[in-house]
């Protein structure tokens, strides 16, 4: 497979799009919210060969409450930018001696520091959702390329320690001041490729969220999700992305969400 994503330094435009479905297990009662973002990804620097420090700026993101048919555009989300690091680093010592350093000299700002610019509202929270499933679809894919023999044991799971029993702060917004997300095992199998594409299933075991803040009661869920990467064969970046997820909660509330998420290339 070729790495000619970590090597094209023209910016590259997607769109991924969210949908919530709100679940009331006592009445019954559905209701559906969506929101839809366009961005730009582009490496803006190369420290080494297979390596590339990202940036991305939103373009557009559009939200369709509940009951509606229409989409708002909000204009607060537009020009904002967070950063990342894509990769494909074969040698395993030297992929956790690069990461050990990030910990202690950070080579861009963090999503919660990207997201500290934004105003403390509901809505940031909800970009701040299909911000980090930009992040992990990116992840997704670099993991992959990380993995020798991945491609070599069709459908056999294989354990991404990097992503297994992580925590990831979402301790941004109104109301989600102290919210957490404890990741579980994660696993990525090769499910075989088509004439332009190599198809990769992954899943994680059920994970623990926590919404919520000090001044309200902590909303205590389990996150169950799974979903395909289809990854391009010409250049080896992501050609289209599918998750779904199940929020359940475990603390006596009435509110599971499914969300329905997929990432494209424009």
């Amino acid at each position: 497979m070729d790495y000619l994503f970590l090597k094209n330094e023209k910016s590259k435009e997607f769109t991924i799009s969210m949908t919530n479905e709100f679940i009331n297990t006592n009445s019954g009662e559905i209701y559906v919210t969506s929101l839809e973002t366009k961005y730009k990804r582009f490496i803006y620097e190369k420290p080494i060969e297979s390596l590339g420090f990202v940036k991305y700026v939103v373009d557009e993101t559009r939200y369709r409450k509940k009951d509606s048919e229409d989409f708002m555009t909000w204009s607060f989300a537009k020009g904002f930018e967070f950063y990342n690091a894509i990769y494909a680093l074969k040698d395993k010592a030297y992929k956790d001696m690069l990461i050990e350093e990030s910990t202690y000299i950070k080579p861009f700002e963090t999503v919660e520091e990207s997201f500290n610019k934004l105003p403390k509202l509901p809505s940031v929270y909800l970009l701040m959702m299909q911000v980090f499933d930009i992040l992990a679809f990116d992840s997704f894919l670099s993991f992959i390329h990380c993995q020798e023999d991945v491609e070599k044991s069709l459908k056999q799971y294989m354990k991404i320690e990097e992503l297994s029993n992580k925590n990831i702060n979402m301790s941004i917004g109104e109301n989600f001041e102290h919210s957490n997300f404890k990741h579980n095992d994660f696993y990525i199998a090769y499910l075989g490729e088509s004439y332009i594409y190599e198809i990769f299933d992954y899943y994680a075991d059920s994970s623990d969220v926590i919404f919520g803040d000090l001044n309200s009661k902590m909303r205590k869920n389990k996150s169950l999700y799974s979903g395909k990467v289809l990854v391009s064969k010409e250049d080896g970046d992501i050609y289209h992305g599918y998750m779904h997820e199940l929020i359940v909660p475990i603390d006596g509330s009435n509110k599971v969400i499914s969300r329905k998420v997929y990432k494209d290339q424009i």
